[in-house]
């Protein structure tokens, strides 16, 4: 009867990614919609479909960078400094919401990484593809997937150390930005285009990233994800600072050169910044998250985080991850991704 008890304890303990003992040493994982991925004994081989584009800056990060083999959906200077090869791998189209599964399988890869927009997900894995879909909904949610890709490609430790260095650059901020008052916390729109005028909704993982940098996201009462608006609301809202999405395309310089924002306070005051793009697009969850606050706490409070403290902790962040020697070059042209535009 006590050992019987005892297994029952053991069980009800074990993690989701616990061995089961009817595949043939292998793990098996469940990824953030409940579907079920097995863990290789080991990882050579790595695709990425079309979605879950922020996972090569991941596995760069994880010191695995050379195991993707197809599926890159953006291509940035710094990335591909640091991953030379990656300069050869296309991306792995979605048409529909469904990718080919004829050409995973041919690609034969150890594990498959997609996003939450594969409609033909069973499918895939009917056909013997060992697809993990990744969860990026919420801040929560990309630091388990950050473990999960860890956990599946076999590298825990600098997955750790990756988060480990997110989670001291947060207590960082809050030992600096808690002394500020409520009322005086800056109000922050991420604005993703400008035609049609597209802003991230309260259920976004940006949502929280401003709020960790100190600042209130104004849309927190919007519910939704990609949301379309108007300069109405726009004005209703009433942000201190408008950030644009590093994949915002010409919408800062749409902004900065349209007479129909210069009644927005955030533009009057100066308050409107081109988010950085490094190995990825910061404002996107990926390795880069922690300079992405730091840049954020910077626009909100430049008083209380400095650009040299920015520019510090992403010197050291580039050697440790990718062992790269960040110049002052890479770091102006990272926080400075736009020429100043004429202001009307």
């Amino acid at each position: 009867m006590l050992l019987s008890a005892l297994m029952l304890i053991l069980l009800a303990i074990t993690p989701v990614w616990a061995a089961d003992s009817s595949t043939s040493g292998s793990d098996k994982i469940i990824d953030g919609y409940g579907n079920t991925a097995s863990i290789p004994q080991s990882v050579n081989t790595i695709v990425v479909i079309q979605g879950a584009c922020n996972v090569p800056s991941l596995l760069c990060a994880l010191g695995i960078g050379d195991k993707l083999i197809q599926g890159l959906c953006f291509k940035t200077p710094l990335q591909i400094k640091l991953q030379p090869d990656y300069a050869k791998i296309d991306p792995l189209q979605v048409q529909n919401g469904e990718a080919n599964v004829e050409d995973l399988v041919k690609q034969n890869a150890d594990i498959v990484f997609g996003w939450t927009n594969i409609k033909n997900g069973q499918a895939i894995r009917d056909a013997g593809v060992n697809l993990f879909i990744v969860n990026l909904d919420s801040f929560d949610e990309m630091v388990e997937t950050i473990k999960s890709i860890a956990k599946i490609t076999g590298t825990e430790k600098k997955g750790d150390e990756l988060l480990q260095t997110l989670n001291e650059t947060i207590q960082m901020i809050d030992s600096k930005v808690s002394t500020v008052s409520q009322d005086k916390k800056k109000k922050v729109l991420l604005l993703t285009k400008s035609d049609p005028i597209t802003v991230m909704g309260a259920d976004t993982f940006n949502r929280g990233l401003i709020e960790k940098a100190g600042g209130i996201c104004v849309t927190d009462n919007m519910p939704g994800y990609f949301l379309e608006t108007d300069m109405e609301q726009i004005l209703k809202m009433d942000p201190d600072i408008i950030l644009v999405s590093a994949t915002g395309g010409n919408s800062y310089n749409d902004i900065m050169n349209s007479t129909a924002w210069d009644s927005v306070r955030a533009k009057k005051e100066g308050h409107i910044y081109q988010v950085p793009t490094g190995v990825f697009y910061w404002d996107k969850p990926g390795s880069e998250n922690n300079l992405f606050l730091l840049w954020e706490a910077n626009k909100f409070y430049p008083d209380l985080v400095s650009v040299d403290t920015l520019k510090s902790e992403a010197q050291k962040f580039y050697k440790k991850f990718f062992n790269y020697d960040l110049s002052d070059e890479d770091f102006n042209s990272m926080i400075n991704p736009v020429k100043k535009a004429k202001t009307t």
